[in-house]
């Protein structure tokens, strides 16, 4: 049976394959099957898989390096060294996302991309994932993603730990197409194979910003927001 077509054009209907469990979509006037989400009523692709890099994107510091440089060599390590500094320097949570209000900020943002019930957010990092995990934990934001995907993840090492292979990957596995998709980073040579082999829209977080600013925050929700297909000329 059909599911719920939660914006789809009217003539594509969603459906879910027996056998993997994936949805797919059926067009009942081309008689089209694809595993990919068509655009919605409008003709505008709304960004459903957001892809968010961790360190210098979400966090204003680089965790990674900053925990390594303290001997934190691997995920045991680098979670006690980081719960002794948090216990040492009550602020330090808060240096890790830019302050208070920076959390605040990230906050707010997350949470009106949320209002999508078909949204994804996801980390993918090059860092270790529970460690990630726990320091988004500890700010009450971890709740937010779908997936955190670090270096010790399985999806990471078959794909080599390349980020553009991961997204599509994720695309695969969800339906979503690739002007759906929407990877934040700050690493240029992240940011560059997706964009230059068109797997998804992507934008560059300059590194001395200290993450995503209040402006990239909002250019982002609006974007992911927008029914009208203006933001596709705000992000490639």
């Amino acid at each position: 049976a059909p599911i719920a077509p939660g914006g789809l054009s009217p003539e594509w209907t969603e459906h879910k394959d027996p056998a993997t469990g994936k949805a797919y979509y059926y067009n009942k006037i081309t008689k089209e099957t694809s595993w990919q989400r068509p655009p919605g009523k409008s003709g505008a692709s709304p960004i459903l898989l957001l892809a968010f890099d961790f360190d210098c994107t979400i966090s204003s510091l680089h965790l990674f390096e900053h925990l390594y440089r303290r001997g934190g060599v691997d995920i045991p390590s680098q979670i006690s060294v980081l719960q002794q500094q948090c216990y040492e320097d009550p602020n330090f949570t808060a240096q890790i996302f830019g302050g208070r209000g920076r959390i605040e900020d990230l906050r707010r943002f997350f949470q009106a991309l949320h209002r999508n019930l078909q949204r994804r957010l996801v980390i993918i990092t090059t860092g270790f994932g529970p460690v990630v995990e726990a320091a988004l934990e500890r700010v009450d934001l971890l709740g937010f993603f779908f997936e955190v995907i670090g270096r010790d993840h399985p999806l990471s090492e078959v794909k080599q730990g390349r980020k553009d292979r991961i997204i599509k990957e994720l695309q695969q596995q969800h339906g979503f197409s690739s002007l759906q998709t929407l990877f934040v980073d700050d690493d240029p040579a992240n940011v560059l194979p997706a964009a230059e082999h068109r797997i998804c829209r992507t934008v560059w977080v300059p590194r001395p910003t200290g993450g995503m600013d209040s402006i990239m925050l909002r250019m982002i929700r609006e974007a992911a927001e927008d029914t009208t297909g203006e933001s596709n000329r705000l992000f490639r």
